[in-house]
């Protein structure tokens, strides 16, 4: 969403066919859940807001991250007024860092990846 400027931050544009896809089942312990934040977090960035790719578990806890670029990335899950407080912070990600789901992204991947939703303090 570009709507209001990156805000100062650099702005990455890349344009290639060989794109992956991350998807899976967001749940915590009492199941599946609803309308959970998917963050994509290219690895050797973690902070750059610009290097992050956003998805939302529908309402079976299924979540769907198209047209991912290939490298090296760190999945999280989080509430919506986590992810929002996250944004709002300038994107640091350092007491999720625990909770990060290492995955490798290569040219045509479909990677199933289930996730627990996570809070810090858990």
């Amino acid at each position: 969403d570009l709507r209001n400027g990156t805000a100062g931050a650099e702005l990455s544009i890349m344009v290639s066919s060989k794109v992956a896809s991350v998807s899976g089942i967001v749940s915590d312990e009492h199941g599946p859940v609803a309308g959970t934040r998917v963050l994509l977090v290219l690895a050797a960035q973690p902070n750059s807001l610009s290097q992050r790719i956003y998805g939302t578990s529908d309402d079976s806890g299924k979540y769907q991250i198209r047209n991912v670029p290939p490298g090296s990335y760190q999945l999280l899950a989080v509430s919506e007024s986590d992810a929002d407080a996250i944004m709002q912070r300038g994107g640091g990600l350092d007491e999720y860092e625990n909770f990060m789901e290492p995955v490798e992204i290569h040219p045509d991947d479909k990677i199933t990846k289930d996730l627990k939703r996570r809070t810090p303090g858990e």
